[in-house]
């Protein structure tokens, strides 16, 4: 003899036909109407989770692109600071010395005359140069230079920069011409 798996009656056989006494199947599955408001549950449950994940996931792919992006940025602007301020030493130089800049044919030179930084926001080294535009000798002209996060230098000769003013890339070189940005991230003047 068999019973039902919900009430315990005793029926003829375990199956899923219904019991007498409780309408339960007497095997004790759950009745198809409870799997059939169940299952649609869990579908929406499903597919809530689905979404949740993909927009989580869009959210944290951008935010490490940001992220990224703002190091890289932070970078550019550390060199950018550096440069000024070998600028700045540089200018200090010049009108303590007749308007005449420091001769020197790298940045580790013009450093141990200044006292300086001597490498970009990516730890790779700056570079420096100085020589004569209007031909009398001396430097009245000089450049400092960050080859920018790939380490490669656009011009060999940094009398050769001209500039071209806003830049967009990482890599760019970034020039700083007599104190002045010629060729730079976008960001105003006079930072």
């Amino acid at each position: 003899m068999a019973f039902c798996a919900y009430c315990g009656t005793p029926v003829s056989a375990v199956s899923n036909a219904p019991c007498a006494t409780c309408s339960n199947p007497t095997n004790g599955a759950p009745k198809r109407a409870a799997i059939k408001g169940g299952g649609v549950v869990v579908v929406v449950v499903a597919v809530l989770l689905a979404i949740g994940i993909t927009i989580f996931s869009s959210f944290r792919n951008v935010a490490i692109q940001n992220l990224l992006t703002a190091m890289q940025r932070s970078k550019q602007e550390r060199t950018m600071s550096y440069m000024q301020t070998i600028a700045a030493a540089v200018e200090a130089y010049a009108r303590n010395n007749n308007n005449r800049y420091p001769e020197a044919t790298s940045v580790d030179q013009l450093a141990q005359k200044l006292k300086l930084t001597t490498v970009d926001g990516w730890g790779n080294p700056l570079h420096y140069a100085c020589w004569s535009s209007s031909g009398s000798g001396g430097c009245d002209t000089y450049a400092i230079v960050s080859a920018g996060k790939d380490g490669k230098f656009e011009e060999e000769d940094l009398a050769n920069y001209k500039g071209r003013a806003a830049t967009t890339n990482f890599d760019d070189d970034i020039v700083l011409k007599n104190g002045r940005f010629i060729q730079a991230p976008e960001v105003p003047q006079g930072r």
